[in-house]
Order: structure tokens, then C-alpha cells, then sequence
């Protein structure tokens, strides 16, 4: 159903040059809802002819907006356009009108809003987690150079021969020249689900000195990503999401 008074506060808008409240957005999402096919195409059209009325040069023959816009005023036009037709979302809902019946655009809508919605929640949960791992790595950056320390000065009174050692802890135990040599399949296959979470700190601490001098450093940022994830959910009480997928693990965060 077609309300022509829902044009009173725009043509107010265009006569004051201030903004429309969220109020009205809503009211006319309810009626566009409501709106025959005929009418739709008839708004959308009227609509058009404003965008190409924007230019100066013509002067558009409307019908549901006759008595909204003076259109011998580009000011007033262009005025329109941005309350209306520059958001972008009010024309595509006219076309989905014109294109469906009542039900089936609502449900459409209804299923974009709760989208965009999860999408908006998903982005601040995020944003939430990048913030706190942020500061999780600053807080415990002098603490996993200590560890870092202590576990190589262990593998060093082991072992003389890095041959011995296990791909994780040649990490530790060479220097960072010598492991900017190693390819990009040692990088893909390398494995820290065995490692306790002392030489996790241990090994995120070094990660961090070798990524600048490697070939592979996008390989090795995703392999610190992991430990620093890995040890701030054992570190924090309270994590969410439950699940992070990150670049080579995938693990829970629920607390065992």
C-alpha cells in the first residue's frame, strides 16, 4: 500500500537542508514492504529521472514525487539525492519490490538484515580479539625472551650437533642467519602440537628474530599468529569466539 503523506518529512528535509531521522527510514522500509508491484515501478522511476535530473540540463515529468521536489532547483535536487538515492539501499529495495511479491521481499530483507548483522558482530568480536592479543604479546614479550633463553642454554648443554634435533628446536638452537636458509617447505611442514608451552614462548620469542631475515616471512608471521593464539588461550580464562582457525592449526579455546 502506497502512502503518498510519507513524503511531508522529506520535502521539510529539502526545505530546512538537514538530514532525515532514523524514524522516517523506518516507516518507509514498512511501507515498501507493503507496496504493489505497479507502484514500485512507478517510484523507481520517478527516481531515475531525479538522478538524471542532477546534471541541470533536464527537467524530469514525475509522478508520486511531483509535489516533493521542485526541480527547477537543482540545490533542492541534489539535496534529494542525498537524503534518498545516494544511500543506494532504497533503490534496491524498489527493485526487489517491483521484482517480488510482499512475503518474499520481506523474508529477503529480514535474511540480509540478520547477515549483515552476524557480519557486524563477527568484525567487533575481531576487532575485540586482535586488541587483546595485542596486548597479550607487549605484556609478555620480556618474559618469553627469558624462557626463549633458558631453553636454548638446555638444548645447547644436549647437543653440539644440530643434525640431532628436532626441526622445532633447530629453531632455538641456530642463529637467525643461518635459519633465513631454510626453504619454504620447511616452513609448510614445520609442527609445534607436541611442544609444551614453555617452548612455544620459547620459540614465538625466536620466530620473531628470524621472520626479518627469511624468504618465507608471510609463512613464518602465521606460525607466530599460532603460538601467540595457542598461549593466550592457555593464558586468559575467558576466551571468545570457542574456535579460531588460524593459518596452519585449528584448535578450541574452550578450557579443558
Amino acid at each position: 500500500m502506497y502512502d503518498q503523506s510519507i513524503w511531508h518529512d522529506v520535502k521539510l528535509a529539502i526545505d530546512e537542508k538537514c538530514n532525515l531521522c532514523e524514524e522516517w527510514f523506518q516507516s518507509f522500509f514498512k511501507m515498501l514492504g507493503k507496496i504493489s508491484e505497479s507502484d514500485a515501478q512507478i517510484l523507481y522511476t520517478d527516481l531515475c529521472k531525479v538522478q538524471i535530473a542532477t546534471d541541470g540540463d533536464t527537467l524530469p515529468h514525475l509522478h508520486f514525487l511531483c509535489d516533493v521536489i521542485d526541480v527547477k532547483n537543482n540545490e533542492s535536487v541534489k539535496h534529494f539525492c542525498m537524503l534518498i538515492i545516494d544511500n543506494g539501499r532504497i533503490v534496491d529495495m524498489l527493485a526487489d519490490c517491483i521484482d517480488l511479491k510482499p512475503a518474499e521481499r520481506v523474508r529477503k530483507w529480514n535474511q540480509n538484515a540478520a547477515s549483515r548483522k552476524h557480519e557486524a558482530d563477527l568484525h567487533r568480536r575481531n576487532s575485540d580479539m586482535q586488541t587483546r592479543l595485542s596486548a597479550f604479546g607487549v605484556r609478555t614479550r620480556r618474559e618469553y625472551e627469558v624462557i626463549y633463553e633458558q631453553v636454548r642454554k638446555a638444548l645447547q648443554d644436549r647437543t653440539t650437533n644440530a643434525s640431532d634435533l628436532r626441526d622445532w628446536e633447530k629453531i632455538i638452537f641456530l642463529t637467525p642467519e643461518r635459519i633465513s636458509r631454510f626453504d619454504k617447505q620447511f616452513w609448510i611442514g614445520l609442527q609445534f602440537s607436541k611442544c609444551k608451552p614453555e617452548e612455544m614462548k620459547a620459540l614465538s620469542h625466536k620466530l620473531k628474530l628470524c621472520q626479518p631475515l627469511s624468504t618465507c616471512p608471510h609463512l613464518i608471521a602465521r606460525h607466530i599468529d599460532d603460538l601467540i593464539r595457542t598461549l593466550f588461550v592457555q593464558d586468559e580464562p575467558f576466551v571468545r569466539p570457542n574456535v579460531f582457525c588460524c593459518g596452519f592449526m585449528t584448535f578450541s579455546t574452550k578450557r579443558k
